[in-house]
């Protein structure tokens, strides 16, 4: 029984270290990207942030290959989603990108992250939002239309629910499935006995 957890414990532990080798390097190199777009834009302060970024997880993806374990994606992956919203509130950014950005947040962290981190990342962006779009910060803030600040943080906040709900179904069914397992395999070790 503890050699299966053992090994269910390993396959997790390869599991989320392929899945952090992957996406650190692919957003490493979509900051290189950003990078380049930001300069043919002559928007240097993002070419500096997309720079910034894309070192961070260009060494969190040498950190992970080296070391093997996914902690240090952890805190990077959140420090850098919140470091880029609120250079996106306060410059704007470029609203295309920050738009895509902001919305596949909740997706992108839905399987990343374990849920409270998953919770409390996504909190603090929704709640960062709200400040800087709803509240009289926003005019400490880059100057969105109106149109765009009132409406962008209700986009979020519905993605954010939506995944939330799709965060907690997807841990009832392994849950499920893990009683499952554990379930057939008592049965399969109570019929070798009586074998």
């Amino acid at each position: 029984m503890k050699n299966k957890r053992r090994r269910k414990t390993q396959l997790n532990r390869d599991k989320n270290y392929h899945i952090g080798w992957f996406i650190s390097l692919l957003i490493g190199l979509h900051g290189l990207l950003m990078s380049v777009v930001c300069f043919r834009d002559e928007n240097y302060s993002m070419v500096i942030v997309s720079l910034a970024y894309s070192i961070i997880m260009f060494i969190t993806f040498v950190f992970i290959n080296l070391t093997k374990k996914i902690t240090l994606f952890y805190v990077t992956g959140p420090l850098i989603i919140i470091a880029l919203e609120v250079d996106f509130l306060l410059t704007g950014g470029t609203q295309g990108f920050g738009i895509i950005w902001m919305a596949i947040i909740p997706l992108f962290t839905l399987y990343l992250l374990p849920t409270v981190a998953f919770f409390t990342l996504n909190s603090v962006v929704f709640l960062l939002l709200v400040l800087g779009m709803w509240t009289p910060l926003k005019y400490n803030c880059y100057p969105f239309s109106p149109y765009f600040s009132t409406r962008f943080p209700l986009v979020y906040m519905i993605a954010y629910i939506f995944t939330f709900f799709l965060k907690h179904r997807i841990q009832l069914t392994e849950n499920e499935l893990n009683d499952q397992k554990n379930m057939l395999s008592s049965e399969i070790e109570q019929a070798t006995f009586i074998q």
